[in-house]
């Protein structure tokens, strides 16, 4: 029986981040649903900040993460997408 995960990985074409690279704040939207919630992690998987959203559009300050390349899980519906950004 193969493994399933409850949350079903999408493609990021629903998904909006910007700028890339930022200097302090970045900006998430959605174009389908909902922001459920948001985790930035650094590359060796320790989430750096986690944030409960609930709407389609918000910004996140990312002025106290070490400068370098960050992965974002965006959880909206049963969907998560998985980005990439860098921090100036």
């Amino acid at each position: 029986i193969p493994w399933t995960n409850s949350i079903e990985e999408f493609d990021n074409e629903s998904i909006n981040l910007f700028p890339n690279p930022a200097n302090s704040i970045i900006n998430i939207e959605s174009d389908i649903s909902i922001i459920d919630r948001i985790e930035i992690l650094d590359l060796k998987g320790k989430i750096a900040c986690s944030e409960e959203v609930s709407s389609k559009s918000t910004k996140i300050d990312i002025e106290k993460l070490q400068p370098g390349l960050h992965l974002i899980r965006i959880y909206y519906g049963d969907r998560l997408a998985i980005m990439k950004f860098v921090k100036n």
